[in-house]
């Protein structure tokens, strides 16, 4: 199952996590999947390279259950892959393809990006 996660959320469905240095509102499916399931996450990317397309996977991520609620654990978990598909945009930064605003959703009080 692939799912993207690097798109703007609404903030009923999503959960704020550092990404690029600013709260970012993201899918929390992903994490309750691996929550529910026992799945491990396994990011991964595909980048163009010289005639090819090459596919680049992350370290994989294990579902934090560390916390006594879920949603803390919800957070933790979609914070370590997002750090993970954020490397992978800074080693291919030309190749992201960034159509939307990502930083849309905003927390509660903080102001636009755009």
């Amino acid at each position: 199952l692939g799912l993207l996660a690097d798109v703007n959320t609404l903030q009923r469905d999503g959960v704020f996590v550092p990404f690029f240095g600013h709260l970012a509102c993201t899918t929390r499916s992903v994490a309750m999947l691996a929550l529910r399931t026992d799945a491990l996450i396994v990011p991964a990317c595909c980048v163009w390279d010289t005639n090819r397309y090459r596919i680049l996977v992350g370290e994989l991520v294990e579902a934090v259950r560390t916390a006594s609620y879920v949603k803390k654990n919800i957070i933790d978990t979609t914070a370590l892959y997002t750090a993970e598909i954020e490397k992978f945009i800074r080693a291919y930064p030309g190749q992201w393809i960034w159509i939307h605003r990502r930083w849309k959703t905003r927390p509660s009080g903080q102001p636009s990006l755009y």
